[in-house]
């Protein structure tokens, strides 16, 4: 009798090791989930301040190439009126002449 009892009290202690093993190891699942969970997240978090520090220096260099075409036809309209102007001028001139010539 002894040795059945000896038996049945082994097996209800193994059955508390693994209960318990069981419970500690989904302790460990969880807190694994959590925290690929909470990375997951913080790499998100950080993939959205990558871009959008990268699309603020994208504007700013799209910004800095506007205003360079900006400043290049400004000069280049400047220069086209100057030219409109010198014309004037000098059809005025020759209507002028042409009038005082007769």
């Amino acid at each position: 009798m002894k040795t059945v009892e000896d038996i049945k009290l082994a097996e209800e202690e193994s059955d508390e090791i693994l209960k318990s093993a069981k419970m500690e190891a989904d302790k460990i699942l969880r807190k694994v989930k959590e925290d690929v969970q909470r990375q997951a997240a913080e790499h998100d978090e950080l993939v959205v301040v990558l871009k959008n520090s990268l699309l603020e220096k994208g504007s700013l260099e799209i910004e800095q190439d506007v205003q360079k075409i900006l400043k290049v036809a400004s000069v280049k309209a400047e220069k086209i009126r100057k030219e409109r102007l010198a014309k004037k001028d000098v059809d005025f001139l020759v209507k002028n002449f042409l009038e005082i010539s007769e």
